[in-house]
């Protein structure tokens, strides 16, 4: 029997899509990355501790 043209055309076709997913990943990761790194080096306003009152 064999493989099919159908079952090639397939495998590529998934190939395709998985390494087109796992570089909108990458890139989406790399922009987080950036974005947390930035928003851990803003001063933090209003976080100053307070004492307990009594």
């Amino acid at each position: 029997m064999g493989i099919s043209w159908v079952s090639v055309v397939d495998a590529r076709a998934a190939q395709v899509y998985l390494h087109a997913r796992r570089e909108r990943d990458r890139e989406i990761a790399s922009t987080l990355d950036k974005m947390a790194k930035r928003e851990l080096k803003k001063p933090k306003k209003g976080r100053k501790l307070k004492g307990s009152g009594t």
